[in-house]
């Protein structure tokens, strides 16, 4: 199967969850996440939820509260940039209708970072397809300190997806029901 028919599928497979019961969803992911251990991380590469896309906001609270520093991103012409948000109120709506922060004086540059990377399809061997882009894999390619976590509903777990020589592989995957890392080790966490 191509990927963007495993994109089309995904994404009608994702916009049919109930609004209910995504929520309850991306609670269970947002525990999950906050169950690994990212002491070694301040730095936090999130998204803003689009459409039917789990909700991370949640976790994100607690980030700040902790005393991460936050990232969102902003999808430019010359790639993708992540820049750093003192609370989660002051985004705009900006390019494919996606919340982006409004202040854009601190952006991420380098060093160690968790990013929290949504998609529409992973696999067990941790790879991602996207919206199609290519934005997150060039990103990932200039930054390689960055541990890569792709965030989806356990629905769009894939058995295979197609892939090439530059798709960036995430480091673990993150859904409703389980982490699975790179080594193959599957980690229930709840």
């Amino acid at each position: 199967m191509t990927s963007e028919l495993i994109r089309k599928r995904n994404r009608t497979k994702r916009d049919q969850i109930g609004a209910c019961e995504r929520k309850g969803k991306s609670e269970l992911i947002a525990e999950r996440i906050l169950a690994v251990d990212i002491s070694s991380c301040n730095d936090i590469l999130c998204y803003y939820p689009l459409g039917s896309e789990p909700d991370l906001l949640g976790a994100c609270r607690v980030f700040l509260e902790e005393g991460k520093r936050l990232y969102f991103p902003v999808t430019e012409k010359d790639g993708i940039h992540f820049y750093c948000v003192g609370d989660l109120k002051g985004f705009k709506r900006g390019v494919f209708n996606v919340m982006e922060p409004a202040d854009r004086r601190y952006e991420y540059k380098r060093g160690k970072a968790l990013s929290l990377t949504p998609g529409l399809a992973f696999d067990r061997d941790m790879n991602r397809i996207g919206y199609g882009g290519g934005y997150y894999d060039r990103f990932f390619s200039l930054h390689p300190d960055i541990i890569r976590a792709g965030i989806c509903f356990d629905e769009l777990l894939e058995r295979s997806i197609p892939h090439e020589r530059w798709d960036m592989r995430m480091d673990l995957i993150i859904t409703d029901r389980e982490v699975i890392t790179r080594s193959g080790v599957k980690k229930e966490v709840l």
